[in-house]
């Protein structure tokens, strides 16, 4: 069967990493699979994978239409809320897979009704955790289509990855270690500029704290602002998108997570692996993942304070909570179930001429 991956971003991150992960397994499985998305430098990843790439250069319904008439797939696969909407507009077969819960679900909104019509077109629905369709307001319609199929992680392949050298312009500053990371694009979703409040709060306690913000994202402008105005030019370390980030997240101690939402939260289990404790928001996957023994579940920024300051002062705690995360990250190593899951999916289809519900 002939595969299309249809992304909206030309970035590479963690939804893009399932994304092509995915893509280049299925290849394996004996399909023919392109990853179509924007140009950038998701490209090149891409094409390391031996996955063939289709850019386009808009993220148009008419720049989609037409990439889809030139590839000519018999399933789209589609990643995300606006890749889904697109992908139901050509009339082609598609699996509509949510990576995220954003805040509009449960309201009533043109994304809320964009998202029904793909729903009621899509052959299949996959969600990363519950919270996407359960904050869904028509959620419950769709659920005889969706299944639920949290992400795995190549946990050998990040520990492997980890043991590569720092980046040059780490050198320095990250030999020493990080007491926080922060481990996301800069966006209105992944909360930085929250991050720096609570940074510059935590300092106020612990005078020599260290931070690391690894990503990129519209956000910078802000953030780079923050860092200033906080008086935190010494203490946090910006550097933007790297190919590699887990030799950072290694040197570092704590993780925090303060996201607006997320539907599953794969920094948090790429970080456990690593044996990093985990601070975060009890938003959507990132509830069902950090549990009581391997990090803390925050509310507010006090609690992401209190939280640190501990883990980073009592070193007994400490050592538990990373021994838990080591073995919190092994709950989702399993990769060859969840690509068999996804490969059952596409011959359940292909046994159905791959029509659209």
């Amino acid at each position: 069967m002939r595969v299309l991956y249809l992304t909206p971003t030309g970035v590479f991150s963690g939804g893009e990493r399932v994304t092509l992960s995915i893509a280049g397994e299925m290849r394996l499985h004996g399909h023919e699979t392109v990853y179509c998305g924007l140009e950038g430098p998701v490209r090149s990843h891409v094409e390391a994978a031996g996955v063939p790439f289709l850019a386009l250069p808009r993220f148009t319904p008419e720049t989609v239409r037409r990439a889809v008439a030139q590839c000519a797939p018999d399933l789209i696969h589609t990643m995300d809320f606006r890749a889904s909407t697109y992908a139901a507009l050509t009339g082609r077969p598609f699996v509509a897979h949510l990576h995220n819960n954003p805040p509009w679900l449960p309201g009533l909104s043109p994304n809320v009704f964009a998202m029904r019509f793909f729903c009621r077109r899509a052959a299949r629905i996959l969600t990363v955790s519950e919270s996407v369709m359960g904050e869904f307001r028509y959620g419950a319609a769709f659920l005889d289509k969706t299944a639920v199929l949290g992400n795995a992680v190549d946990l050998a392949a990040v520990r492997k990855a980890a043991e590569e050298p720092l980046p040059a312009c780490l050198a320095d500053r990250g030999a020493r270690g990080f007491d926080l990371a922060f481990f996301g694009r800069l966006t209105e979703q992944k909360q930085p500029l929250r991050f720096l409040d609570v940074l510059a709060a935590l300092r106020k306690r612990l005078p020599e704290l260290t931070a690391v913000m690894v990503g990129e994202g519209e956000l910078r402008p802000q953030v780079e602002e923050g860092i200033r105005v906080n008086g935190l030019s010494d203490c946090v370390m910006l550097t933007g998108f790297l190919k590699n980030p887990f030799p950072v997240l290694k040197r570092s101690r704590l993780l925090v997570m303060p996201s607006a939402w997320e539907g599953f939260g794969l920094a948090a289990v790429e970080s456990m692996a690593l044996g990093l404790p985990v601070l975060a928001s009890p938003v959507g996957g990132l509830a069902g993942i950090v549990r009581p023994d391997c990090g803390v579940l925050c509310e507010t920024d006090p609690d992401f304070t209190d939280a640190a300051e501990r883990l980073l002062t009592e070193e007994a705690r400490y050592a538990a909570f990373s021994q838990a995360a080591l073995r919190r990250a092994g709950d989702y190593g399993d990769l060859a179930g969840y690509f068999d899951a996804i490969a059952g999916l596409y011959a359940q289809l292909e046994e159905e001429g791959c029509a659209c519900c």
